[in-house]
């Protein structure tokens, strides 16, 4: 058991490590050799990690490790798979809806954030009119994402998922009540949700898949004895559109393509 920890700390100083030199968003890796080569000392992991390549066959794209993965995974990859969608109205009307979800939020969120969210906003914003309108390809979506506008996307979406907290304060303090964040909300979000490079767990992933009303599928190559991989939709609800499919390995998300 000890080893296999130490494999798992060793994979997260390694994580940690790579933030100095890799691409906020990497090239899409078309099978999974790389990780199971990083995971080579852990038959368990082995495991799971092999049974991807049938589960998964698209293979996955790594994102930076740098405490914003899973937004950064949520807001890259719902834009990227609505690229994908090759029926022109069906992604027109898709595109449509989020983004009159966000522009919803704005007036609230600058009434407590101010009115620079606004620009955090707009650049969450225009990536998806890119996506309605049929200019941005994924190369451009990867320059985006990797530039500076991209730090102004990953703060929207933090911002937004601190606001749906506050604005739904009973169904997450009960989140709370008992965990080693107990504390009161706004020190949670300040220090939780909003701050740069803290990582994103259940809490948090529930508040922005059901502000922005796209869901998203995680699969769980954790270090239990469990032989696959599990599979968790979130919100657990069929008529929420599922756009985003992510890896979560210890310490780490990275986004999945299932075909």
């Amino acid at each position: 058991m000890t080893d296999t920890f130490d494999l798992a700390a060793n994979q997260a100083n390694a994580i940690r490590a790579e933030t100095l030199t890799v691409d906020a968003v990497g090239n899409l890796e078309h099978t999974f050799d790389r990780l199971l080569a990083e995971w080579s000392e852990s038959p368990t992991m082995l495991t799971k990690l092999r049974a991807l390549s049938t589960s998964h066959p698209g293979g996955m794209r790594r994102v930076r490790g740098d405490g914003s993965c899973f937004p950064r995974c949520y807001a890259f990859g719902v834009a990227e798979t609505l690229l994908r969608i090759k029926e022109p109205s069906e992604r027109s009307q898709l595109v449509e809806q989020i983004i009159a979800t966000l522009q919803e939020y704005q007036t609230p969120m600058r009434q407590h954030y101010g009115e620079y969210v606004d620009d955090f906003a707009e650049a969450a914003i225009d990536v998806l009119k890119g996506v309605g309108s049929g200019t941005m390809t994924v190369d451009l979506l990867r320059e985006r994402f990797c530039g500076p506008m991209g730090d102004y996307i990953i703060s929207f979406y933090r911002f937004l998922s601190g606001h749906y907290i506050r604005s739904n304060a009973v169904l997450f303090e009960a989140f709370l009540e008992g965990s080693d964040n107990s504390r009161d909300l706004e020190s949670f979000i300040a220090s939780e949700v909003e701050s740069i490079g803290k990582e994103f767990d259940q809490v948090h992933i529930v508040a922005l898949t059901s502000a922005v009303g796209v869901g998203i599928c995680v699969g769980y190559a954790d270090l239990s004895s469990q032989a696959t991989c599990s599979f968790y939709r979130i919100p657990d609800d069929d008529k929420v559109p599922l756009l985003c499919h992510v890896l979560y390995r210890p310490g780490h998300y990275d986004i999945l393509y299932p075909n």
